[in-house]
């Protein structure tokens, strides 16, 4: 169940939440988990959550479970019937949902408890019953990054499918790289080992910051018309994404020591063509396939990467990357540059490394040193490597990809905190959070 807090949170942003009660019912998970309290204490649990949050406006669906054991028995259909009937005498303005793996015509008698019907990883599935069964709405509640174009077809084609829930928006701890590539012709392992610490499947990083498959999801959306992305690889060497991965790329034409060498260059955009010029220079037009996508090979050379997105014969949308030189400065950029006094307050610095026009030098790795004073105090500091396993509350982190992000907190007076980062080798920078 969620922290009030965050439900707080999504209310304010106009988010939409998905309230889920259970990870498991009678049949367990693990040796020690919920399971063994269910029976006694699921109406208890169940009345809790509801009382609490049925007055947010953000929860439009209440969930009764997630991949739960005994879906397919007899038993598990009861229970279903149980928990929904329920939640519906208590709140009858919400659907009711759970997430269900593996779905078949066996599950059909867990699913005629819910409103809406939620699937996880079984597009394929959400064609076979939108035609068997009319009448049944459904939604992914969780998807693979790497076919994000597959589920959201199902969205806007079936239309009994209400939306896709990817697993997930946000980079965590655990479940090690289970995000990551392997090579073409090669079988993966579900986890990685030691030094990755996070899962890395995430649209952003454990700082926050976009990922590629982000970008794309966007455009698949409508709510960027354009982006390019390119190979970070070698070349001649080539990656896939595992189940919950995404190809090795980055929205940058910054790779300096690769002159003259082939990069991999992906146009994202709805259109029927794209046209790659570098530096003002057309280098192809080809045509974007039915995933929104055209690929190219460009030799690479410093300067300006634009993309033009055609649709019957006009432009409908452009992007472009632009070389960023050596990087010779920190910037700060503070996210909320004023925050109530009090020890529960924070506030967020994203910290990066530029060179001297203010771009984004994207394969720095300088070690940062921070210091926090004034009314505050540093509370964490990291970046979004899955294989950074150092202490985030150190006052030295290394950036990764340009980036780092400090979070620093109110120690409770009035007056402003004071934040000073520098590196070796890189012009310095400071930065004030006023604590009102």
């Amino acid at each position: 169940m969620p922290a009030s807090s965050f439900l707080e949170a999504c209310d304010r942003a106009g988010m939409l939440v998905v309230d889920e009660a259970f990870d498991m019912w009678n049949d367990g998970k693990n040796p020690q988990d919920y399971s063994r309290f269910f029976k006694e204490n699921w109406q208890r649990d169940i009345d809790a959550m509801l009382d609490r949050d049925r007055n947010h406006p953000c929860v439009v669906m209440w969930s009764i479970g997630n991949e739960i054991p005994e879906r397919f028995e007899p038993s598990g259909a009861a229970t279903a019937k149980m928990l929904a009937d329920h939640i519906r005498s208590m709140d009858s303005s919400r659907p009711i949902t759970a997430a269900f793996n593996s779905p078949s015509e066996m599950g059909d008698p867990f699913f005629s408890a819910l409103d809406i019907c939620g699937y996880n990883y079984a597009p394929k599935s959400l064609q076979r019953d939108h035609a068997r069964l009319k009448d049944r709405i459904m939604m992914t509640t969780e998807s693979y990054p790497k076919d994000a174009f597959e589920y959201w077809a199902q969205v806007t084609r079936l239309p009994s499918v209400v939306g896709d829930f990817v697993w997930t928006a946000w980079d965590y701890r655990g479940e090690s790289a289970i995000g990551h590539t392997v090579p073409e012709g090669e079988s993966s392992s579900y986890l990685l080992g030691w030094p990755y610490a996070n899962a890395f499947c995430g649209d952003f990083d454990v700082c926050g910051f976009i990922k590629p498959q982000s970008l794309y999801r966007q455009v698949l959306w409508g709510v960027r018309p354009a982006a390019i992305l390119v190979e970070d690889l070698p070349p001649g060497r080539h990656t896939k994404p595992d189940y919950w991965g995404w190809r090795d790329e980055q929205p940058s034409w910054t790779w300096p020591g690769w002159e003259g060498q082939p990069r991999v260059v992906r146009v994202y955009g709805a259109g029927d063509q794209a046209r790659l010029l570098l530096n003002g220079k057309e280098i192809a037009t080809q045509p974007i396939d039915d995933q929104l996508t055209a690929t190219f090979t460009v030799p690479y050379a410093h300067g300006k990467l634009t993309a033009e997105v055609w649709r019957h014969g006009s432009i409908v949308a452009k992007d472009k990357l632009v070389t960023a030189d050596a990087p010779s400065a920190i910037r700060l950029t503070v996210e909320n540059p004023s925050i109530p006094a009090g020890d529960q307050s924070i506030a967020f610095i994203d910290i990066e490394a530029v060179d001297e026009h203010g771009r984004l030098a994207s394969l720095a790795d300088n070690r940062i040193r921070v210091s926090v004073g004034g009314g505050g105090k540093l509370a964490a500091f990291g970046n979004g490597d899955p294989r950074n396993v150092g202490s985030v509350q150190q006052d030295t982190q290394s950036l990764w990809r340009g980036r780092a992000l400090l979070v620093v907190r109110s120690t409770g007076s009035n007056g402003r905190i004071t934040i000073n980062a520098e590196s070796d080798g890189l012009k310095s920078a400071r930065a004030n959070v006023k604590i009102r």
